[in-house]
């Protein structure tokens, strides 16, 4: 430092550079007082951040809760839940060490760069969250990461939690996120949509078409039961649930053409991603219909 200014030499080079006052600088927060909320592993803290914020959307700004996630501590279980108002997300975790039952709204840009942070770390890493009025802290060994809460309500999400269900799907994870990428070339720059066609004992068909490019279809071996169903998505929120899972294989429940569709991890209540249907017009199921034919 020299005059105010900060002074960096490198061999013949030098730069300047100019300088602050050190008392401009905001106050850190401080967790002191800070009531402890859990303690949870690093690699399972990660996954259930990344799997149950995927509904959430950055920029959504009204309601708030658009573009945050709840973090919500049920006795032993942890979970996080994210809404967009057309998809939900949650995913939960058991807990050895944990306060009292209390839920905080977070903003999805904060968590994102909480994930990056988690990534750094051992996988059996504890990470240590506490809480005050307006902020989460998560302590990592000698780094401590602040997020400020949001002040709004989230919705009550627990009354759609065990929808029916008239038709089931086991698929590959990995083969039905190829395969529905691959029709996604084809409709990303017209409607997004692509059709399920699902046949109890039979396959798992997917058609996707623009008008001016052409039409895909896909064709997998699933196991299917209950009704036979046609049923139409948007790829891109399909894809974003089949890639936030974590498990080989994923369970499809539907409830009819019309009813919300929900993605499961095989065996496990820990996972959920709902999503509702696109209406198909009805000269898109009589076209359909006649393809069938």
């Amino acid at each position: 430092m020299k005059e105010g200014k900060g002074i960096i030499f490198a061999g013949r080079n030098t730069y300047r550079f100019s300088a602050y006052p050190v008392e401009e600088f905001p106050h850190l927060p401080s967790a002191d007082n800070a009531q402890f909320f859990c303690t949870a592993k690093a690699e399972k803290l990660s996954q259930i951040l990344s799997e149950g914020t995927v509904a959430s959307t950055l920029g959504e700004e009204f309601p708030k809760y658009l573009g945050a996630a709840l973090l919500e501590l049920k006795e032993s279980e942890l979970r996080v839940v994210s809404t967009d108002g057309r998809r939900l997300s949650l995913s939960k975790a058991l807990l050895d060490d944990y306060g009292e039952t209390e839920k905080m709204l977070l903003p999805l840009a904060g968590l994102k760069e909480l994930l990056r942070q988690l990534s750094s770390l051992e996988a059996d890493k504890p990470v240590r969250i506490l809480h005050d009025n307006t902020l989460a802290y998560f302590q990592m060994g000698d780094v401590e990461f602040s997020i400020r809460k949001i002040e709004s309500s989230f919705p009550n999400y627990e009354k759609i939690l065990n929808p029916q269900s008239t038709t089931t799907l086991t698929v590959s994870r990995n083969a039905l996120t190829e395969a529905l990428e691959r029709v996604d070339v084809v409709v990303k720059d017209h409607s997004r949509m692509v059709i399920l066609k699902l046949s109890p004992n039979g396959d798992l068909r997917m058609i996707g078409r623009a008008p001016e490019i052409g039409e895909a279809e896909e064709i997998l071996d699933a196991q299917i039961d209950g009704e036979p169903l046609l049923i139409a998505f948007n790829v891109s929120y399909l894809l974003d649930g089949l890639k936030a899972l974590h498990s080989e294989n994923v369970y499809v429940t539907f409830n009819g053409p019309e009813g919300q569709m929900s993605m499961l991890r095989p065996g496990g209540n820990d996972f959920l991603y709902m999503l509702m249907p696109i209406k198909l017009n009805e000269s898109e199921l009589a076209y359909e219909r006649n393809e069938e034919e």
